[in-house]
């Protein structure tokens, strides 16, 4: 298994609920197999970015309707004394427009590829093209 480490950052402010259909430990399960899908190459990088879920992005700083974000350098940006590289995957909004596990398992995925793109330094034009934006 490629997987670093996932983490719980939070969990859901008061006014999201998280839906029946989908709790919070399930999403988490859906990002970890979301990981463990990702083919080669790209799965080795994996090891070198921490994943975080968390319930949703602060409004302060993102959208609300963000589904994830990396945070870091790009793969041939790396300096000393850099932060870790981080993908954070938002439960909501995304569990919000995606109800059913099936169609929350493929944007999981697509979030978490693209998320991934930028690692390898891909801007929203690259993404796109590839059906990851």
């Amino acid at each position: 298994m490629w997987l670093k480490g996932i983490e719980i950052v939070a969990s859901p402010p008061d006014h999201i609920a998280v839906t029946e259909a989908v709790s919070m430990e399930r999403f988490e399960q859906l990002v970890r197999d979301a990981m463990n899908e990702v083919p080669e190459p790209f799965a080795a990088s994996l090891a070198e970015i921490v994943v975080t879920v968390e319930a949703c992005a602060s409004s302060d700083d993102y959208p609300h309707g963000l589904y994830g974000l990396y945070v870091g350098e790009s793969l041939g940006d790396r300096y000393s004394f850099s932060p870790p590289r981080q993908i954070i995957i938002y439960c909501h909004p995304m569990v919000d427009h995606w109800p059913q596990e099936d169609g929350l398992r493929q944007q999981i995925r697509v979030t978490l590829l693209h998320e991934l793109g930028h690692f390898y330094g891909m801007d929203h034009h690259d993404l796109d093209r590839l059906g990851y934006l």
